[in-house]
């Protein structure tokens, strides 16, 4: 009866680790996708920054060109 209730017990643990395994790999995977779209919206923040301070250059160029003709 000890040797049933020890094998039942070792598979109730077993399961247990592999449940909190799937449970690990899946927060490691939402936690990688998490950071993921964090540095494209970063990438992105940074790209329309340049756009904007290239349209700002453009049109400080544009008007010193005026001045000048």
């Amino acid at each position: 009866m000890t040797e049933v209730y020890s094998e039942i017990a070792e598979e109730d643990e077993w399961t247990a680790i592999q449940k909190f395994n799937q449970l690990l790999h899946y927060e490691e995977q939402k936690q990688a996708m998490m950071r993921e779209q964090e540095r494209r919206r970063l990438m992105r923040q940074e790209l329309d920054k340049q756009m904007q301070e290239k349209a700002q250059r453009s049109a400080a160029n544009k008007n010193e060109e005026e001045v000048y003709y």
